[in-house]
């Protein structure tokens, strides 16, 4: 089994993948918006992005992947101090 990050301290995983990789669909499809925590007992290290897609595409789960990336969009242009949406959808 694969370490979801190098700062999680648990020394072996107990989590099995499949699990991890229902964990981590139903945390999206519940709040696509709040952090995702590793899923070992105790660990409190967030999931990054990069290994949330890796999940979600071992998972072969395109829908999630489609709907969490254009999430992470989103908030990179938020953070763009001069970008401005169109309110009336002309592009």
């Amino acid at each position: 089994m694969k370490q979801y990050d190098e700062a999680c301290y648990h020394v072996q995983r107990n989590v099995y993948d499949t699990c991890v990789n229902r964990y981590v669909e139903m945390s999206l499809r519940n709040s696509i918006a709040h952090p995702i925590k590793c899923s070992e007992p105790n660990c409190r290290v967030l999931l990054k992005s990069d290994m949330i897609f890796e999940i979600l595409n071992d998972n072969n789960n395109i829908e999630l992947l489609e709907v969490y990336d254009s999430y992470l969009d989103e908030k990179r242009l938020e953070r763009i101090k001069k970008f401005i949406r169109c309110a009336h959808g002309c592009g």
